[in-house]
């Protein structure tokens, strides 16, 4: 029962944690998009997505150096590449959002996605809603 509570407690501070992680990342991209106004959206992009990409190269070569003998994309198929290009597709039009709204518009938009996926998923896969959704 300790042990139970001391891990219930663990991982509500991590989920804390978390969120305001989030939070903080959030409202800084947002800081970095509308601190230039007049610049280009795509510019934006390209500058933000570049440190992505050069963390992930060093990340990758630190935690597993031979991905590139195999190629990067060694594994890939269609629905993988779908996901790649949707999650792409979804970074630029939240950019697009925290540079004309604001944060809590995103945070929003992220929930409307929520509901909008549970109803799909309950009208086209016959899925039952849960209740973790429900929170």
């Amino acid at each position: 029962s300790d042990r139970k509570f001391s891990g219930f407690m663990f991982g509500s501070m991590l989920t804390v944690l978390s969120c305001l992680l989030s939070a903080v990342g959030g409202l800084y991209s947002e800081k970095l998009l509308k601190a230039k106004a007049t610049e280009s959206i795509h510019l934006q992009n390209a500058i933000l997505y570049s440190w992505g990409v050069l963390f992930n190269i060093v990340g990758t070569v630190y935690h597993d150096p031979e991905v590139f003998e195999d190629g990067l994309f060694k594994g890939y198929n269609f629905w993988a590449v779908t996901v790649v290009i949707n999650n792409a597709l979804n970074g630029l039009a939240i950019s697009a959002i925290l540079k004309y709204a604001d944060n809590i518009a995103r945070v929003y938009a992220h929930a409307c996605a929520m509901i909008v996926t549970m109803l799909l998923s309950t009208v086209l896969f016959n899925e039952t809603p849960t209740p973790q959704l429900a929170l």
